[in-house]
C-alpha cells in the first residue's frame, strides 16, 4: 500500500505560493516548521517582503548622553505610561555599576550593553540576556600599530535570522609618538627624521584599506572569529583626511556612537569625514563599498 503525498512533496515554487497567501505572523510560524520550509521562506525573502504588514507599536527609545548629562548618566530611556513596564534601567543585567555603563548600539530589540567588567546583548522587554566572551587580542599581523580607537556594532534583523552579530572594528590609526623609542641594544629607533617619515608614510595611506580586519562574534557559533573586509572601488579618504576631520570625536569612548544602519543584509556605518560604508553578506565574503 502507497504512502500518502504530503505537502512536502509538493515543487518548491508552489509551496512557496501557498505559504505566500499566509498572514505575516502565521508565514514567521510556518518558517519554523522544518528545513525545507525555512529555505522555501528565505530563498524568496516571503518573509521580508511581508514583514512591514507586521504591527507595531514604540514602546520606548534609549538615548546615549555622551557624557553630557548633568547627573553623568551615560543613558536614559523613555517610555509611554501607559502599557506593560520596560526594565530601561537594566537592573536585570549583572555587574551593574555606577560608576560605568553605556549602550553601545542597539539593532531590532536588542540592546549591546557594556559594564565595567563584560559585555552583553540584551532584551529589555523579555530581560533575557546573554555575556559575550572575551574578545580576543589583536595581533600584530591584524593591525600593525599599537595605538587605535576601536567600535563594535550590533547586527539583527528578526526577519532574516533569530541570530545576531558583533562586529568589532579598529579605527583609524593615531599619529606615532614624537618621543623616542628604544631598542634592546639601546640605540634610538625614533629620531626626528623618522617620525616624520613615519606620520607622512601612515597618513598618505587609504582608508577605508583595501583589507579590512575585523573581528565578529556570531550568537550561532558563540565565539569570535575574523573576518576580512574587502574594498570594492577606490579608497574614499587618506589616514591624513581622517585625522584632520574636525567633527570626528576627541575621545575613544565617544568614537562608539558613530551611527549605523542595518536595512535588507547590508549594514551601512557613517564613518569619520562624512562617507558611509557598506558592508554585505554578513555570513559570507563580507565586501566593502565605499
Amino acid at each position: 500500500m502507497g504512502s500518502h503525498p504530503s505537502v512536502n512533496d509538493l515543487p518548491g515554487e508552489l509551496l512557496a505560493e501557498i505559504l505566500r497567501r499566509l498572514p505575516p505572523r502565521s508565514l514567521a510560524a510556518c518558517r519554523s516548521v522544518c528545513t525545507l520550509w525555512r529555505a522555501v521562506v528565505d530563498a524568496r525573502g516571503i518573509l521580508l517582503a511581508v514583514a512591514h504588514l507586521v504591527p507595531r507599536s514604540l514602546r520606548g527609545i534609549f538615548i546615549n548622553y555622551l557624557r553630557h548629562h548633568p547627573l553623568g548618566r551615560s543613558h536614559g530611556f523613555f517610555s509611554r505610561a501607559a502599557g506593560q513596564p520596560v526594565d530601561g534601567g537594566l537592573s536585570f543585567v549583572p555587574g551593574q555599576t555606577r560608576r560605568y555603563c553605556s549602550v553601545l548600539d542597539h539593532r531590532n530589540g536588542l540592546l549591546l550593553y557594556e559594564t565595567k567588567t563584560a559585555m552583553y546583548v540584551c532584551n529589555p522587554a523579555t530581560r533575557r540576556w546573554a555575556t559575550l566572551p572575551t574578545l580576543p587580542r589583536l595581533t600584530p599581523v591584524h593591525h600593525p600599530y599599537s595605538n587605535y580607537g576601536r567600535r563594535m556594532y550590533l547586527m539583527f534583523d528578526p526577519t532574516v535570522s533569530l541570530h545576531y552579530h558583533v562586529f568589532f572594528f579598529s579605527e583609524v590609526p593615531k599619529e606615532p609618538t614624537k618621543s623616542p623609542r628604544i631598542r634592546r641594544g639601546g640605540s634610538h629607533l625614533s629620531t626626528a627624521a623618522d617620525y616624520k617619515h613615519e606620520r607622512n608614510t601612515l597618513g598618505s595611506a587609504e582608508w577605508p584599506p583595501y583589507m579590512y580586519p575585523v573581528q565578529v562574534f556570531s550568537s550561532r557559533t558563540s565565539q569570535w572569529e575574523d573576518r576580512q573586509l574587502v574594498r570594492e572601488g577606490g579608497a574614499a579618504v587618506t589616514v591624513s583626511d581622517v585625522r584632520s576631520d574636525g567633527s570626528s570625536p576627541l575621545s575613544d569612548r565617544m568614537r562608539l556612537r558613530r551611527h549605523a544602519v542595518y536595512w535588507q543584509e547590508s549594514f551601512y556605518v557613517h564613518c569619520d569625514t562624512g562617507f558611509v560604508m557598506r558592508y554585505g553578506q554578513i555570513d559570507a565574503m563580507v565586501k566593502c563599498f565605499c
